[in-house]
């Protein structure tokens, strides 16, 4: 037991000098304004074209075989892999955009809702203010 004890790694204390860390923090939510949807619109279907072409190369290069083939598949499957991942971001992004547009609308409808919970009271004070001056 002792050995396992003294295999167990010990978590990595980072020091400073003192001086207070400044941290980074990345947030799609807000870079989601910088991104223009219709941008983001021709590099999705450019990046599923893209897509498109490699899985057919990758397709007939596994039809020919052999081993110096190998290599050429796998820098393919990379370059799928990155378009893969900018797909991904893309889906976030527009998942994104749409949930802040949701909200929008949601504080719209809170706002008028209130509006018009203490607009009738008002409205209602001032007609029987009238039907009393005309009576």
């Amino acid at each position: 037991t002792s050995s396992e004890s003294s295999n167990k790694r010990k978590p990595k204390v980072i020091r400073s000098d003192g001086a207070p860390q400044e941290g980074k923090y990345y947030s799609e939510e807000a870079e989601v304004g910088l991104w223009d949807p219709g941008r983001d619109y021709e590099l999705y279907k450019y990046t599923c074209r893209e897509l498109q072409k490699l899985m057919a190369k990758i397709q007939d290069l596994k039809s020919r075989g052999g081993k110096h083939v190998a290599v050429e598949i796998e820098d393919r499957r990379i370059q799928g892999c990155v378009h893969f991942m900018s797909l991904k971001k893309l889906h976030r992004l527009a998942h994104n955009r749409l949930k802040k547009g949701r909200d929008q609308t949601h504080e719209k409808v809170k706002k008028k809702k209130l509006y018009r919970k203490t607009e009738k009271p008002i409205i209602m004070k001032k007609r029987n203010k009238r039907r009393k001056n005309e009576t």
